[in-house]
């Protein structure tokens, strides 16, 4: 049996309350809950939740002692909130005078995050969501039209993984032993010279590109002059060092 459920709350204990107080709800945009003063210890204890979940609860006592945040130290070290968007939240946080850290990416997700303080130095991290592998996704795709309709080898190829395989239903018909599928950067490099040979004059033209952090899917028109247009759809699955690991090629 689990447990536990859930991360219930996280308790703040602050020196100055009314400084804290705005900070988390007039800056980070924290609602109240409840607020009660405890007379007997001096304290007050504010309840506040995100999008409607409990989440935090801050605290004043008397003369707190200090609890440095750097250098760190064993214990807990941060407190984390996601956001979507990561430059917007840093520039709504400078238009309030909260200035965060330069934006970085964590190596091992391809994420990207910064560092704020509460008033108090309290490190408070904003974790971006989605990574920025989508972007990065869809300029390989960009650098890949640009170098097909130049009909550059050297440019197209670098975008591509030495192992990378490549789906074609042209290539069932001009090289019927392939089955249409060929593997290899050599095999990528014979293909498309013949092409760029046989067709100087080859372009796509593209109507759409959508991508995420592992893939793009492409639309584009294949124009020859002589031959009717083809409507093609094309997806290329990105591998985590940013080259083409598989490409597949659908014909309208």
């Amino acid at each position: 049996m689990q447990l536990f459920h859930q991360i219930h709350h996280i308790a703040i204990i602050c020196s100055d309350y009314s400084a804290s107080k705005k900070f988390y709800t007039e800056v980070l945009g924290f609602e109240i809950i409840s607020e009660v003063y405890r007379a007997e210890r001096h304290s007050y204890k504010l309840d506040l939740a995100l999008n409607g979940v409990y989440t935090i609860e801050l605290f004043s006592f008397p003369n707190p002692p200090e609890r440095p945040s750097r250098p760190e130290a064993a214990g807990l070290r941060h407190i984390a909130f996601a956001t979507d968007n990561i430059e917007n939240a840093v520039s709504l946080l400078a238009k309030k005078n909260i200035i965060a850290e330069p934006i970085r990416t964590d190596e091992y997700t391809g994420k990207r995050f910064t560092f704020i303080a509460d008033p108090d130095g309290l490190p408070i991290e904003l974790y971006e969501n989605s990574s920025m592998n989508h972007i990065k996704n869809q300029e390989i795709a960009q650098a890949w039209f640009d170098a097909f309709n130049r009909h550059h080898l050297e440019d197209l190829l670098s975008l591509y993984d030495d192992n990378a395989e490549h789906f074609s239903p042209k290539l069932k018909i001009r090289q019927p032993e392939t089955e249409g599928l060929i593997k290899g950067k050599s095999a990528l490099r014979t293909w498309w010279q013949d092409s760029f040979e046989r067709l100087p004059e080859l372009h796509y033209s593209v109507t759409n590109l959508v991508a995420d952090d592992k893939s793009v899917f492409m639309e584009y028109i294949r124009k020859v002059p002589g031959e009717d247009d083809i409507r093609v759809a094309e997806i290329l699955e990105i591998n985590e060092r940013g080259l083409i690991k598989f490409s597949r090629v659908y014909h309208g």
